[in-house]
């Protein structure tokens, strides 16, 4: 598979650096030349996975920009980081579920437990979720997730960190 796509977002896949430019990037700037497409290379960048990843590698074109190298990147929301091995980050993920938690939680003080949960589950549980199905988490990524969720619970109904509600 050389190409994944969603909507506008576009990955697009080589096992070379010299594939990825004379064959991949550049059939995609002569597609769209004749389309009359423009790519924000800005927003755009490579990522090397695997034994070469920590090589210096020079800017691909995408004519007449440039697509720099970094080691991490974002897709659909999903950060994933440069290693040997491609690895999912789920820190910013925490991070947005936490902001969207607090919101919620703060503005519905005065609501009963039940409605604070609902609301949780309708607005701040689908960012803890978005696109886990998609990737492969560690088992600690998944218990990391899932303490997530269980704090935010035990906020709710004022239990303390080691208490078990079905005791």
């Amino acid at each position: 598979m050389g190409c994944i796509l969603y909507g506008d977002d576009i990955i697009i896949l080589s096992a070379s650096v010299r594939e990825l430019q004379n064959i991949m990037l550049d059939c995609v700037f002569e597609v769209s030349r004749d389309l009359h497409l423009t790519f924000n290379c800005a927003k755009s960048s490579c990522f090397a996975i695997g034994k070469g990843n920590k090589l210096t590698i020079f800017d691909m074109n995408l004519e007449p920009n440039r697509i720099q190298w970094c080691d991490s990147f974002k897709y659909l929301g999903v950060t994933f980081q440069a290693r040997p091995k491609l690895k999912v980050n789920i820190d910013v993920i925490k991070q947005t579920f936490f902001m969207a938690s607090n919101s919620v939680l703060g503005n519905s003080r005065s609501l009963d437990e039940l409605i604070q949960l609902q609301l949780l589950e309708s607005f701040c549980l689908p960012v803890l979720k978005y696109a886990m199905c998609s990737v492969k988490l560690t088992s600690s990524q998944s218990a990391e997730l899932n303490f997530c969720w269980n704090s935010v619970y035990r906020r709710v109904f004022n239990f303390r960190k080691y208490d078990c509600p079905c005791m």
